[in-house]
This record gives C-alpha cells, sequence and structure tokens, in this order.
C-alpha cells in the first residue's frame, strides 16, 4: 500500500469524527484532489455494508460543518489563549529586564560614589605631604594656677570668601586670625599663669558645599580647604603648647563640612563628615608633641564629653539641637549622667544661658561666637556679630565664673 493509501487507513485509536477531520485536513492540505477520489476507501474503513455506503456529499459535509463549528468556536478561543499567554510572556519579560536594568543602576550609583570618595582622599592624600608642622622646644614649668581655662574656635568656614558691612573674609584673612588668636592667647596663659588649657574645636571648619551658593562662596576646591584648616590648628596647638600643657578636644559631626550631594536633606548622610579627616589630620600631625593631648568622640557618638574639674562638660557643634536649653537635660537623662554645661558653637554668635541650679554653681548652656564672624547674609537679618574666640573660666566649685572675648578682626 502507498503512502498516501496508509494516510487513509482508520487508525485504532480514532472515532468517527477524528478520522473524518483528519482526512479532510488531508484534502485540504492539497494531498488529494476532493473527497470523491477518497470516498470509496472512507467506507472501506468505515466498514459500512456496501448497500449503505456514504456518498461523497454526506462525508464532506459532514466535515465542513465541524470545520466550520471549530473556526468560530474553537479556533477563536485558541487564539485568544495564546495572546493572552504572549501577553503574560511579555510582562514576565519586561519585569526581567526592568530587574536587570534596576541592578545595573544600583552597581553604577554604586562604583560612582566609591570612585568620587577614593578621588576624594587622593586628592587629600596628595596634598598632606606638602605641608609640616614644627614641634616646639621643651617648656618651663610655672606655677599652677587654681582655675581651668577653656578656649573655643568655632566655626572657621575656611574656603570662604566674602566683603560684608563689617567684615571681609578669605583664606589669606583666616590665617591672619589665626596668628592673632596664637598671639592673644599666648598673652592670656602669661598673664595667668596658665600650665593647662583647655580648647575645643566647634566645628563647621571649612565651608564646604552645602548648596549650589556655596560654590560662589568657596575661594579654592574643599580639598585643599580642608588641609589648609588642619595644617593651620595643627600648628597653633604646637605654638601654644610652648607656654603650657594642651588638651585638644574636637567634635566629631557638623553640617558644613558633610560630604552632602546636591539635594540630599540635612544630615541624611551625616557620617559622611571631613570633619573625621580634619581631626585625624591633626592627631597625626601633633602626635610627637607630648605637650598636646588630642581627645576625639567615640565611634558614632555626636557629640563630646569630659569633665572640668568635677563638672560634667559636653560639647557639641549644635546643628542637630532642637532646644538648647533643654539638650544637656535630655542627655542627661538619656545617659544617665548629669551634665553641668553644654557648649556649642554653630549659631554664630556668642551667649550664655542659666538652665538649672548645682550645688554651688549655675548649670549652663553656653554658645560660643564664630571665628568667620558676620557675612552678607546676618547683614540682612540684622544680626551679625564680632569674629571672636572666647575663653571661658572655670572655679572648682562656682564652675563657669570667667568669659575673656578675644577679637579676631
Amino acid at each position: 500500500m502507498g503512502s498516501k493509501n496508509a494516510e487513509l487507513v482508520k487508525r485504532s485509536d480514532e472515532n468517527t469524527e477524528e478520522y473524518l477531520w483528519r482526512i479532510g485536513q488531508l484534502i485540504d492540505s492539497g494531498k488529494y484532489a476532493n473527497w470523491d477520489v477518497v470516498t470509496p476507501t472512507i467506507n472501506e474503513q468505515l466498514e459500512l455494508p456496501k448497500d449503505k455506503w456514504r456518498t461523497e456529499s454526506a462525508f464532506r459535509k459532514q466535515y465542513q460543518s465541524g470545520k466550520r463549528f471549530y473556526n468560530n468556536v474553537f479556533a477563536k478561543q485558541k487564539g485568544n489563549e495564546y495572546l493572552a499567554d504572549l501577553k503574560e510572556q511579555e510582562e514576565t519579560l519586561y519585569k526581567e529586564r526592568r530587574k536587570l536594568s534596576t541592578t545595573r543602576l544600583e552597581y553604577g550609583r554604586y562604583y560612582t560614589q566609591e570612585a568620587r570618595r577614593e578621588l576624594f582622599y587622593e586628592n587629600i592624600a596628595e596634598q598632606i605631604p606638602l605641608t609640616t608642622v614644627d614641634i616646639p622646644a621643651d617648656v618651663e614649668p610655672c606655677e599652677a594656677n587654681s582655675k581651668e581655662y577653656v578656649l573655643t574656635i568655632s566655626d572657621i568656614h575656611l574656603g570662604a570668601e566674602f566683603r560684608s558691612l563689617n567684615n571681609e573674609y578669605n583664606v589669606e584673612e583666616c590665617a591672619r586670625r589665626f596668628a592673632i588668636l596664637r598671639e592673644r592667647t599666648l598673652d592670656f596663659i602669661k598673664d595667668n599663669n596658665l600650665t593647662h588649657l583647655t580648647i575645643i574645636n566647634l566645628g563647621d571648619d571649612v565651608q564646604g558645599l552645602l548648596r549650589l551658593s556655596d560654590i560662589q562662596l568657596n575661594q579654592q576646591p574643599v580639598v585643599k580647604s580642608v588641609v589648609d584648616v588642619a595644617t593651620l590648628i595643627s600648628r597653633f596647638l604646637n605654638d601654644i603648647s610652648q607656654t603650657c600643657r594642651v588638651t585638644y578636644y574636637h567634635v566629631p559631626y557638623a553640617n558644613h563640612t558633610q560630604t552632602r550631594p546636591f539635594g540630599t536633606k540635612a544630615n541624611a548622610l551625616s557620617a559622611e563628615d571631613v570633619t573625621y579627616i580634619i581631626s585625624n589630620y591633626i592627631l597625626t600631625a601633633v602626635s610627637e608633641n607630648d605637650r598636646v593631648e588630642v581627645k576625639l568622640a567615640p565611634e558614632n557618638q555626636d557629640y563630646l564629653s569630659f569633665q572640668i574639674f568635677n563638672f560634667n562638660v559636653l560639647a557639641a557643634h549644635g546643628h542637630n539641637v532642637k532646644n538648647i536649653e533643654r539638650y544637656q537635660r535630655d542627655i542627661s537623662f538619656m545617659t544617665r549622667t548629669h551634665y553641668d554645661f553644654a557648649i556649642f558653637g554653630h549659631y554664630h554668635t556668642g551667649k550664655s544661658i542659666v538652665v538649672g541650679e548645682g550645688l554651688f554653681h549655675d548649670c549652663e548652656t553656653i554658645i560660643a561666637p564664630s571665628f568667620i564672624g558676620s557675612d552678607p547674609y546676618s547683614d540682612s537679618l540684622a544680626v551679625g556679630s564680632r569674629p571672636a574666640s572666647m575663653i571661658y573660666g572655670f572655679d572648682p566649685f562656682e564652675g563657669h565664673t570667667e568669659s575673656y572675648k578675644i577679637i579676631l578682626n
């Protein structure tokens, strides 16, 4: 039997309708000319008696009826299912592509941030070898004063350049003010026979890049300002240590020293703060001078905590403090340590606020004036104050009893 005739044989697993459907498909495909040529074989395969053989028309109409029903019902349903399946696959593919794109974007952001951070520190590393700090000669001891004195340096903002109504500031002026502060501090030490001086740096050492307007204020790159201010402070500490021992504290965080990307909210990335670089540069620069002790805050603590006599003191820049009169009380409750004094910078003006009463002393919040002084913005608000550092005197019983202002311009 030829291959065509073999195709006409009814399979054992086919019923009549399935058999006729397959034959009709063969005719539609062109393997057979028409139903006439296959009708005798169909009658034989269906094992119909010869007197009951069906005509070509009967088989053809039965197939066409089934075909019409299939095209109008099942084929349409099958097409819809296929389209739905295609749509589902398309959505799945789109999601996978978005996942891949998002992953690539996050990797791109991560490596870009890492590259910028590495470049920033590489630039600082290139600047550091260019600076040197002299170690002073030995100091002859003198009779100790019964009081302790604290010098504050706050809001240097090195790198800023501007001219306001009563103030002009730039990198050269900043260095000149450090020279004034050095001479006035040395005079104070000699006049008061000090053997020890506590110095607190209250932050905002550089102008930084908090806002787009800071680009216009900055006289030089932030990287260079970081190294320059650290060098100025290091040399200042070594110079002061020629006449007395120095304990130096440096607050851990401030707002202008944050490496804040434009548009990022304040303190969103507070740990990204060049204060860490500045303070550790100073620590290294004076490490061979045993008359200067540098003390930094513990990791992840946003304020300094130390003692003057038996008084507990905390110090911070102040940009995170919502209520300066309650802050030391809140920290006291939180840490179970009673703080007698809190010292802040940030506000660019000096004042002292009594917030409680001790046994023999007042508990105070002390706000130090700024090194930079008034600027065009403070002029617009008519709230400017002279650039200054303060020396606060502490009695072992009565606490803060003296305030000595060093005006720097």
